[in-house]
């Protein structure tokens, strides 16, 4: 297992990583049955590695399970994030049926949308209003924070050695640095989830575990409705591919030194890559802010 550092790496240019380094990996992919965790299992079993998908669409998982090989290559176990013991089932599945009996990649995909509660007030006069619906953050947020407290715990169960590894990968999105005005709860999530990665991927290294995020810009999934998709389209939106998502996970998979960085999904009219390392997750030497962060570091 490579030594894992956190020195303001270099920017990565995408399609450089060596694919074959996944060929025998134990991945997890949460929110794996549909949408980007869908093409991001499909990715990573096509480069070899057996993947345990978990997620609560029970029908279309065991349905990928069957198209991508049965259970010797691809396993399904049903997993509420929300549920702190579904997730270790989870967890525990997927070290105890790979055939290495280890895990070396986690992926932190969970997440939905739900209707925004911020600012709409079903009646001004009420005294009692209702609690609001935090289902988005509870899912998209806490859901991934569960991810990733099992991941480091589990990464530490397993020896060290030739071939293994043990890379968190998170989805959070480009909703992560730019502002969103109409989705509160999801900006939120995918802020916190950035901000994860920024608070650990200094301190994890002293375990081994490297941490990195996706962002995608807007990509066609069954997380919003169609005719949501087609308004975009009819705006000419162009939107990223899941695909796309997908070659960016196993490319940071792959490299065993990508640490505290943040591959964003892009369309390709505006990246001809279909995906870049972003960047912003570092400051300029002898900024205000990256003072700051040096005197924060204790630097």
């Amino acid at each position: 297992m490579p030594a894992v550092t956190f020195d303001g790496q270099p920017p990565r240019k995408a399609g450089t990583a060596d694919l074959s380094q996944l060929a025998g990996k134990s991945v997890i992919v949460t929110g794996g049955a549909s949408g980007l965790g869908e093409a991001m299992v499909r990715a990573f079993s096509a480069a070899g590695a057996f993947v345990t998908i978990g997620d609560i669409a029970e029908e279309r998982a065991l349905k990928l399970v069957a198209e991508l090989g049965g259970e010797g290559r691809v396993q399904f176990v049903r997993c509420n994030v929300t549920v702190w013991k579904d997730q270790v089932q989870l967890f525990k599945a997927a070290m105890e049926r790979s055939p290495a009996h280890c895990i070396d990649v986690v992926v932190g995909n969970a997440g939905v949308i739900t209707q925004e509660t911020f600012e709409d007030v079903a009646n001004p006069g009420d005294l009692d209003p209702p609690e609001p619906d935090f289902t988005t953050i509870h899912t998209t947020l806490m859901g991934n924070l569960f991810t990733a407290k099992l991941a480091i715990h589990y990464f530490q169960l397993q020896p060290e050695g030739p071939g293994r590894d043990r890379c968190l990968i998170l989805t959070a999105s480009i909703s992560g640095y730019v502002d969103h005005a109409t989705l509160p709860q999801y900006s939120i999530s995918k802020w916190g989830i950035r901000g994860f990665m920024r608070a650990t991927r200094r301190t994890l290294v002293g375990k081994k575990i490297r941490i990195n995020v996706l962002a995608p810009w807007y990509t066609r999934t069954n997380i919003l409705p169609g005719q949501i998709w087609d308004a975009l389209e009819s705006q000419n939106t162009p939107l990223a591919k899941a695909s796309d998502v997908a070659l960016a996970a196993i490319h940071l998979a792959a490299d065993p030194t990508i640490n505290g960085r943040s591959f964003a999904v892009l369309p390709r009219e505006l990246n001809p890559d279909g995906y870049v390392d972003l960047g912003e997750d570092d400051y300029a030497e002898g900024s205000s802010i990256e003072v700051l962060q040096r005197k924060v570091l204790g630097a």
